[in-house]
């Protein structure tokens, strides 16, 4: 799959559920066009040089922020945000993109849960069925010494690729929570709206 303009490129397909990619075409129902409501952006960016179009999700919180800061705390929750994307060739879609980019970007106090170590698989449960997504790549991470509250701070970047049958899976379902070894999060109804609104775009 072409490197999307906008975001990190990734070197692997993850492909959602055990059942080979065919087997998932008669799967989940397309998400129909309509006024989706959600607290992001998704924006359409084409690249002339390139001659091609990047369609994104900005980044989306998904970890609660706190009410009010209280600079005294010694520890802090980890602060997660997702995004996701596809692209295509040309100005205009002419078929349905065979993959999305799935971007996760996490803080959290403490050393690195992934640099030097062998990467979990990343799991989503979606109503009450627990899918493995494979393994997905971590495109950055850096640790500092924290500015507030003693000990470090870590940086993480993860990125998975799957198909849209795979994305249909999760947006058709209720309730979604996702986790990569001792990090995990829940979509809530608005996440899985901003989710619903990119794959209704990836039909022409």
């Amino acid at each position: 799959m072409k490197r999307l303009p906008r975001l990190t490129g990734l070197c692997c397909l993850v492909l959602l559920g055990a059942t080979p990619a065919g087997a998932q075409e008669g799967g989940a129902p397309p998400v129909p066009k309509r006024k989706f409501d959600y607290g992001t952006k998704i924006e359409v960016v084409y690249e002339k040089k390139k001659d091609y179009t990047t369609v994104f999700m900005n980044w989306y919180r998904v970890t609660e922020e706190p009410k009010e800061p209280d600079v005294y705390r010694r520890t802090r929750p980890p602060e997660i945000s997702i995004r996701a994307g596809f692209g295509y060739a040309g100005r205009v879609m002419k078929s349905t993109p065979p993959a999305v980019d799935f971007h996760i970007n996490a803080e959290y106090e403490g050393d690195s849960y992934f640099r030097g170590k062998e990467m979990p698989e990343l799991i989503a449960v979606v109503d009450g069925e627990r899918i493995s997504l494979g393994k997905p790549v971590l495109t950055r991470s850096k640790t500092t010494l924290g500015v507030v509250g003693p000990g470090q701070v870590t940086i993480e970047g993860l990125g998975a690729s799957f198909t849209y049958q795979g994305l249909l899976r999760l947006v058709n379902a209720g309730k979604v929570s996702m986790s990569v070894g001792r990090m995990g999060f829940e979509l809530k109804e608005r996440h899985l709206e901003a989710l619903r609104d990119l794959a209704s775009r990836m039909v022409p």
